[in-house]
């Protein structure tokens, strides 16, 4: 029953849903971001050497290794929906999209992940389950609404964002005890990504929690900047001294960049290069 009235909310709560949030993209996670979930207005930082690496810890990484093993689940837990949800979902639907139109992507996650907070309550480890149970519902909804173009009609995306609700709610326990199999190595894993980028390439940060690191580092911050998710460059930049004499830092010790709502991806990697390049002439000196 609650799987079926579950399924009811998200195509209900469609027509009050004002907020468009990723309208123009084909997946509900950020794809350069290893698929997660990122809030609209999410806090989010690339950080270089000592913040970033104090930042590197397991709790950090949850999030992203939630993500990276609900993917890997996501084969061995696809279990059929019941016959009442899938009906329900198609006469629920034509009465929807009488009162407006409907696009899967603005509303399958947001409506599939209201229920986390109660499946979680009683977990050994609340914070991990919800974060497994919401990537759950990003994996399934960027399967379901991925089948659809932009242009479908409301019906089709209406059924798709329900039958998406649906089908991850029914796959939600096997997928937290799948996940539950690697969660220790893969966060094991990625902090120490994490802390070889620090070095390096910096690692990106939102909400306190590692979303990429290494080698993806510039495509997700790059990514986010064009969703109009401001990113905040942090760099700790010691540069040498001639004769005594420190060179005079134009950053400070450091430089914050937030990007307008649309378009300055390529301005905040041109400004993370010039720091990073700094960062790097002072470590190999």
């Amino acid at each position: 029953m609650g799987r079926f009235m579950h399924s009811m909310m998200c195509t209900l709560g469609i027509a009050a849903t004002t907020a468009v949030l990723w309208p123009t993209e084909a997946r509900a996670g950020v794809p350069e971001c290893g698929g997660v979930w990122v809030d609209a207005d999410a806090a989010c930082s690339l950080e270089v050497a000592i913040d970033c690496d104090a930042q590197c810890d397991l709790d950090g990484a949850i999030r992203a290794c939630a993500n990276e093993l609900a993917i890997e689940c996501s084969g061995g837990c696809d279990f059929d929906l019941d016959i009442q949800c899938s009906s329900d979902c198609g006469a629920t639907c034509e009465t929807q999209c009488l009162q407006g139109d409907v696009k899967c992507h603005d509303n399958c996650y947001p409506e599939c992940t209201v229920e986390c907070p109660d499946r979680c309550s009683d977990a050994d480890d609340p914070a991990k389950c919800r974060a497994g149970c919401e990537a759950n519902c990003n994996t399934t909804c960027d399967e379901k609404c991925g089948e659809l173009t932009v242009d479908a009609s409301c019906e089709e995306h209406c059924n798709m964002c329900c039958i998406g609700s649906c089908t991850a709610s029914a796959n939600l326990d096997c997928q937290l005890d799948c996940q539950g199999l690697d969660f220790a190595g893969c966060q094991q894993s990625f902090v120490e990504r994490c802390e070889v980028g620090c070095g390096g390439s910096g690692s990106v940060f939102c909400d306190g929690q590692i979303i990429a690191a290494g080698e993806a580092v510039s495509g997700c911050a790059d990514a986010l900047a064009r969703r109009g998710v401001d990113v905040e460059v942090d760099v700790d930049v010691d540069l040498p001294s001639i004769d005594g004499d420190t060179i005079n830092d134009p950053f400070g010790g450091g430089c914050a960049f937030h990007t307008e709502r649309r378009g300055r991806g390529d301005a905040m990697l041109a400004l993370f290069v010039l720091v990073a390049g700094a960062w790097g002439r002072r470590r190999r000196g």
